[in-house]
């Protein structure tokens, strides 16, 4: 898991940050049918792992809090391909800086709002966002605000929200198994900003 301080849900930004998981991976993680096959998924992210036969789950978030907020992956890999792994990662991180296409955005827009409905299908779910709206924000946020706010987001915005944050920043990181392939810390540092682009 790697991760990195993020804008809270009250900042102008957070909007963007809500989407950059999205854009990452925004491809189901467990199969919608048997049909399902992560190599065709349209994230850049999804695609190149699969194509490398890296992936078993690449899982970005944003999670909010009321004085910050995290953002990062979760990705599990074959013990073998972990070195693999964190390249492809961190190209795509720094991806986000640069290279963010429109139809990427429209697709993580789109994926953002049905993740919203499903948030609040139900009365409980509804009042259990309310009340993680209330602790986190001050007030409630309706879902019709929370999608329109991202459908506001530009591709300037989503750039410049992962340049901050993202670009030549430090990060926290945490692995558990087999982890002889795993670069070092000085590698993935140099990587969010040094060997890309």
């Amino acid at each position: 898991v790697g991760v990195v301080e993020f804008p809270t849900l009250v900042s102008p930004k957070a909007a963007a940050a809500m989407l950059l998981p999205r854009i990452l991976c925004a491809a189901p993680q467990e199969p919608a049918t048997s049909l399902y096959e992560p190599y065709n998924a349209h994230p850049k992210l999804t695609r190149e792992l699969s194509e490398q036969n890296a992936l078993y789950t690449a899982a970005p978030f944003y999670l909010p809090y009321s004085d910050t907020a995290l953002f990062g992956i979760r990705l599990d890999t074959k013990d073998v391909r972990v070195e693999d792994s964190m390249w492809y990662t961190t190209t795509n991180l720094v991806r986000l800086c640069f290279d963010v296409t429109q139809p990427e955005l429209d697709r993580a827009k789109v994926a953002y709002q049905a993740l919203v409905a499903k948030t609040y299908a139900s009365a409980a779910a509804t009042a259990s966002a309310y009340a993680a709206d209330l602790a986190l924000v001050g007030r409630v946020v309706t879902p019709d605000e929370l999608v329109a706010r991202a459908f506001d987001v530009d591709l300037a915005a989503i750039k410049n929200v992962a340049y901050e944050y993202i670009h030549d920043c430090d990060h926290a990181l945490a692995a558990i198994g087999p982890v002889h392939e795993l670069p070092d810390y000085s590698w993935i540092r140099n990587a969010s900003f040094n060997y890309h682009y």
